[in-house]
């Protein structure tokens, strides 16, 4: 099996506080099997947060999300953290993650399930 990361800023423009997103994108076998947004901010204090992330249907509950956001935490050298606003699926693959300085951890989902990529071919 051989993983590949893509990892892209994707900041439009420097705004004052200094936010800086990145998308992130694991590819097995060439295949594209999982996607998420990590912002950086000033105040997250050298962490990042993982805003949003999905697993290409027939590739979850095999460690996707987990090994990408492993991937970019290496790659970046910094640790991903949550804000504990989970969908069912998010919290059940992520919420044992640490949380940013202020938040607290998330008891359970928060969120409806959602998907956010559209075309998984086209990234």
């Amino acid at each position: 099996m051989r993983e590949k990361l893509i990892l892209n800023d994707v900041t439009t423009s420097r705004t004052a506080i200094g936010v800086i997103w990145y998308e992130a994108w694991l590819q097995v076998d060439e295949v594209t099997v999982s996607y998420a947004k990590i912002w950086d901010k000033p105040s997250y204090n050298g962490k990042l947060c993982v805003c949003t992330i999905e697993t290409r249907e027939g590739h979850r509950k095999q460690g996707h999300s987990k090994t990408l956001l492993n991937r970019v935490e290496s790659r970046l050298s910094k640790t991903i953290c949550t804000n504990a606003d989970f969908t069912p699926e998010g919290f059940l693959a992520l919420g044992n993650r640490p949380v940013l300085d202020g938040y607290e951890q998330a008891t359970g989902p928060r969120s409806d399930s959602m998907n956010f990529v559209r075309d998984w071919d086209l990234m």
